[in-house]
């Protein structure tokens, strides 16, 4: 049993901000993909972790295996590929190690697509305001994402 499933087990009478907390993390990880689609209807934070392994739902998904959430959770947040947990693994690390193919080869293409998105963004910013472009760096870009 994963600790977000006993958080989830354990969850009686929480306020329903954390309820929706635990119950994407127990539903990324347990493949669930009609919850986290509900979850993420009522407007559910993708960005949570485990507070055990600060692992994201995205790492619990990958890790599982479970192709149709990882896209979800991509589609709501596209930066949460650069997310480590304690061990500073990414999602894209945990879908190699439990050999998720397919899931490797969708986070390289997002990986890349980001990156190229990320490039863009600094060129853009270093254009429109040159005086401050030495102090930009590729974090300010992923903040720049409306899920971040």
């Amino acid at each position: 049993m994963g600790m977000s499933e006993t958080f989830f087990r354990l969850n009686l009478n929480l306020p329903s901000q954390v309820s929706m907390v635990l119950g994407m993390l127990h539903a990324a990880e347990s493949g669930d993909e009609e919850t986290v689609v509900q979850l993420l209807a009522q407007g559910s934070d993708t960005t949570v972790v485990d507070p055990s392994s600060e692992q994201t739902a995205l790492h619990l998904a990958a890790k599982g295996g479970h192709l149709g959430i990882v896209e979800l959770f991509l589609a709501h947040c596209p930066a949460l590929i650069e997310a480590v947990d304690c061990f500073y693994d990414t999602a894209l690390h945990l879908a190699a190690g439990n050999g998720h193919d397919a899931i490797v080869q969708l986070l390289l293409s997002e990986r890349e697509s980001m990156s190229a998105h990320r490039v863009l963004l600094l060129a853009l910013r270093c254009i429109v305001l040159p005086e401050e472009a030495m102090s930009v760096s590729s974090d300010d870009c992923l903040r720049i994402h409306p899920c971040c």
